[in-house]
């Protein structure tokens, strides 16, 4: 390139960032030779930043037909403004492995582009363009995830991304939706969440080969302070690699490819581990993850000072359900071992049975009669005697979500079985029979240790088979804590929402008024409750209660209303009363 057309290039250049940015920014333009920066003698391969100034790769020249370069390089003019306007530089790497280090600063990448698109709407096209046409291949797994990722985010998924680009842009927007883009911090723990996944997943990461996969986004440097926190040496390493690694060299392994039993896609990448206990949140300030476990915060309804109470709550979920063969062996009791739902259901699946069919596995007895009746008077011939299943497709999905408090444990009835045994066995007996007519269910349960601590449990998802061992996992949950139901409900409807069934229901299954031990005040989280499942019926989400106490009726109707809610004064008929919603449901 010779000097006065780069003058021209960056000239023009720099008026684009200067009036992005609304700063004054200087900008150097690498010659195909490689320009090199004054402190790594090293040529660069992705846009350098600092407070002052802006390194970008070298371009093609206007003359030589390059126009895609052109794009290229406006992309990454209005990548690094959305930095500096967005971004903080020089944060700390405190608490972050290499690996978190380089998830974090994609999430980044991504949410400063979306706050300036919203700004500036037109130059999404420069990002998409330089997205499609400046691809290269993966070095590696994980380089292979982040550049699924980023490109899921910036373009949209094409729905064959692998299961942990899948959460990571669900989570994402979600939380965009919730918060806003502004939310640093919320948007860094989701991070740090996918982080710690690939770590369950054993995903290898080589910070020496790994390079920022979309072309028109930055190394990474102006957002972090690695000599702060000690990590200088690997995590500059990990930044001259991005400015010396040539275009041929990034198809060299990350190292070993993980195994087949973590790969993304397979049930097992799914998984992580619950067995650590969690460690308190504090107000806004909920850690990232706790022991493989997902953090979410939530409101909560102040009804007194009539105030939503935001980040005031902290769901402590499983965040996946365990793979096949995980669990402790424990075998189940005769009164909780779950049995098809009776005859409850019947007369409601016989509407659902094309009748008089020539062929078919049960015979029409109706219709078997009028033959044989006919072949006597006139000798009929319509052997039309056999029904058959109408098949449908699937309208309906249910969440059951169950109260595991400690009273849960207290034995009802003249059998002496828990209140807890109750609700395991009702919530698999409609598993069963939901999943054989095609309908989705899930279980999940909850119990809360103060506002900190809401330990939610995914026994059974939606996609998941109903094995024999969801059966053990469901026998082998525990009744502890106290009822914070409001926070536990909005978890729940989340996952609710993310069903594409014409219904979706969340159904609780609760023996008493919500309740907790840093809560005084009677009323004070059954008007939380209740104003979380107006929250969720006001997204399309249903929500029903089944109270096993017979002095519910006055907090039942404040939280569920009239007609949403049921009262069993005998909980031993709590399998009966939940096959009779679900069948009203079908209805």
């Amino acid at each position: 390139m010779t000097t006065h057309i780069a003058e021209q290039i960056a000239g023009s250049l720099r008026l684009v960032l200067c009036a992005l940015a609304q700063k004054n920014i200087a900008i150097e333009i690498a010659s195909q030779a490689g320009l090199r920066r004054p402190d790594l003698d090293l040529p660069q391969t992705r846009t350098v930043l600092t407070a002052t100034r802006v390194w970008l790769p070298a371009i093609i020249p206007l003359a030589q037909g390059a126009q895609e370069h052109d794009e290229l390089q406006l992309a990454r003019v209005a990548h690094a403004a959305a930095h500096f306007l967005y971004s903080q530089a020089g944060r700390s790497t405190e608490g972050l492995k290499p690996m978190g280090v380089a998830v974090v600063s994609a999430f980044e990448d991504v949410r400063v582009d979306r706050l300036l698109c919203a700004r500036y709407p037109g130059i999404r096209f420069w990002f998409a363009r330089s997205a499609q046409t400046h691809r290269q291949s993966a070095s590696g797994y994980f380089s292979s995830l982040i550049e699924a990722l980023t490109t899921a985010l910036v373009q949209g998924p094409t729905g064959q991304e692998p299961y942990w680009v899948s959460k990571a842009y669900r989570l994402f927007f979600a939380h965009e939706k919730q918060y806003g883009l502004e939310d640093y911090d919320g948007f860094r723990r989701i991070a740090s969440i996918m982080a710690n996944d690939l770590g369950q997943m054993r995903v290898q990461f080589n910070p020496q080969q790994y390079i920022v996969p979309l072309a028109y986004h930055d190394d990474h440097s102006y957002l972090w302070n690695f000599e702060q926190t000690g990590s200088q040496s690997e995590l500059k390493q990990s930044i001259a690699a991005q400015l010396t690694a040539a275009p041929s060299e990034q198809n060299d392994s990350n190292g070993p490819q993980p195994k087949a039993s973590h790969a993304m896609g397979s049930d097992s990448a799914q998984l992580q581990s619950v067995d650590a206990t969690a460690s308190v949140a504090q107000g806004s300030e909920a850690a990232a993850l706790v022991a493989g476990r997902s953090i979410f915060l939530y409101p909560e309804w102040n009804q007194r000072a009539r105030v939503l109470r935001e980040n005031w709550c902290t769901v402590i979920d499983d965040a996946a359900y365990p793979s096949e063969g995980q669990e402790e062996a424990c075998p189940l009791t005769e009164s909780f071992h779950p049995k098809p739902l009776s005859l409850w259901l019947s007369a409601s699946e016989r509407a659902q049975m094309q009748r008089r069919q020539w062929q078919g596995h049960e015979l029409d007895m109706d219709a078997l009669i009028d033959y044989r009746g006919s072949q006597r008077r006139d000798g009929g011939t319509d052997p039309r005697v056999f029904l058959n299943p109408r098949l449908r497709t699937s309208t309906l999905s249910i969440l059951l979500l169950m109260d595991l408090s400690a009273s849960a444990a207290d034995a009802v009835g003249d059998a002496q079985i828990s209140m807890l045994a109750l609700q395991k066995k009702a919530a698999l007996d409609l598993a069963r029979a939901a999943r054989a007519r095609h309908d989705r269910v899930a279980i999940h349960g909850f119990s809360s240790n103060t506002r900190h601590a809401v330990n939610y449990h995914r026994f059974l998802e939606f996609d998941q088979p109903l094995s024999a061992s969801v059966f053990a996992r469901v026998a082998q949950a525990r009744a502890e804590y106290s009822t914070r139901l409001g926070a536990a409900l909005r978890h729940a409807t989340l996952a609710a929402e993310q069903e594409t069934a014409e219904r979706r229901v969340v159904i609780v299954l609760t023996d008493g008024a919500p309740s907790d031990i840093d809560v005084f005040e009677p009323n004070y989280l059954i008007a939380d409750a209740a104003r979380a499942v107006g929250e969720a019926r006001a997204t399309g989400v249903q929500v029903y209660g089944l109270v096993m106490d017979a002095q519910a009726r006055p907090y039942a109707e404040a939280v569920y209303g009239l007609r949403a809610k049921q009262i069993l004064e005998y909980p031993e008929a709590l399998p009966r009363y939940l096959s009779l919603l679900y069948q009203q449901l079908r209805q």
